[in-house]
């Protein structure tokens, strides 16, 4: 029952960021909602096979529902990438694609020949198509990572750029568990990864969640040292909290703030970004000059 507790835990906080992101995940992306529900039932099938004292046909089913459930996780989150990056969303094709991996891997002795017991759980024994199945995971998750690196270096978009951004961070320690977990398999090492996986995928839901906000995107990034939202953070702070800092001083700083990421947003366009402040033209050349000013002692600095 101890090996269950991460389990446990990993359905408590899933539980807990799918009521908190419900209306969005019903509303805005069915392929947010496939996530959760795959994962949940992963996470439960883990759980069994901790708990429960099973025959090796019992735990074997369980095993392969386990990947199952794992294969359409990460074909949903490659569908939320495509939509993310505006590309084509083949829904059909990815649905496809699951349902005739999922008949594969349940068909005995083609990628799982059995399992067995390693004491606290049950692992796998590989079938001689059980590459198939590796690839099957690995290959969407890869096309993934690739898409969220290209969107987060080379869109246009600041909003693409930005959810590519965050995604990118909360996906990749799943990415690596993945990656390192199949790599050691094909020494031949025994491994039953579960926890590991299960642990990191919940940076992935965390992420989730926070593309599921409007504002809360930028909350992360602005925590992530390096960043312009996180020296924009740190002035926005200062500004608000310093008390020995003159309002008219205060005021001034978070109107550069406001006005620099306005430019961002409108691609330097002065007379947009003026329309949008309600301010004048001048006043924006103004704050233009303030900027460089900051950016040149920082770079002394």
């Amino acid at each position: 029952m101890l090996y269950a507790i991460p389990s446990i835990s990993a359905i408590a906080i899933k539980l807990v960021l799918l009521w908190r992101a419900r209306q969005s995940l019903l509303i805005t992306n069915q392929a947010f909602l496939a996530v959760f529900i795959s994962l949940l039932a992963l996470n439960i099938s883990e759980m069994l096979l901790f708990t429960l004292n099973l025959k090796e046909s019992g735990a074997t089913i369980l095993v392969m529902a386990y990947y199952i459930f794992g294969l359409f996780s990460i074909l949903s989150v490659l569908g939320i990438t495509l939509s993310i990056t505006r590309q084509v969303f083949p829904i059909r094709t990815l649905a496809t694609f699951g349902c005739l991996m999922a008949i594969f891997i349940a068909i005995p002795g083609l990628a799982i020949e059995g399992t067995k017991s390693i004491g606290y759980s049950y692992t796998r024994i590989q079938g001689p198509y059980y590459f198939v199945v590796q690839l099957a995971l690995l290959v969407p998750f890869s096309a993934s990572i690739g898409l969220l690196i290209h969107g987060a270096l080379r869109s246009k978009s600041k909003e693409i750029k930005n959810k590519c951004s965050v995604l990118l961070i909360c996906l990749t320690p799943s990415f690596v568990s993945l990656f390192i977990i199949v790599a050691l398999m094909q020494f031949g090492f025994q491994i039953n990864a579960t926890v590991i996986i299960s642990f990191s995928i919940n940076i992935l839901l965390f992420g989730l969640l926070y593309l599921e906000g409007k504002y809360h995107i930028y909350g992360l990034l602005s925590s992530l040292p390096g960043t312009k939202y996180n020296d924009s953070a740190r002035i926005l702070t200062q500004a608000l909290f310093d008390p020995n800092m003159p309002l008219e001083k205060a005021k001034e700083l978070m109107d550069i703030e406001k006005t620099r990421y306005t430019l961002e947003l409108t691609r330097g366009n002065q007379s947009e970004a003026a329309r949008i402040l309600g301010v004048s033209r001048p006043t924006i050349c103004r704050r233009i000059k303030l900027i460089e000013s900051q950016y040149t002692k920082a770079r002394k600095l």
